[in-house]
């Protein structure tokens, strides 16, 4: 899945919550590696999202700010 493809993205530092997530259904975007600002060390950074769901009519739900973000014609 790529990032454009994720209706709802989030975002956790560390191994173990990623892998928490992964268990959840979450797919992995991007890791990445941030300073932090407090005390200039580096932490694992990881981006996941979920991909739009159909709904019982076969449309496809997408969250509040992906519809914001991207309108869609109806």
């Amino acid at each position: 899945m790529q990032m454009s493809e994720a209706a709802v993205l989030t975002e956790v530092e560390g191994i173990r919550d990623a892998n928490e997530k992964l268990a959840e259904g979450w797919r992995l975007l991007a890791v990445t590696v941030k300073t932090s600002p407090a005390n200039n060390e580096q932490y694992t950074h990881f981006v996941l999202g979920k991909p739009a769901e159909p709904t019982s009519s076969g449309q496809v739900f997408l969250s509040k700010h992906v519809r914001e973000k991207y309108p869609v014609k109806e």
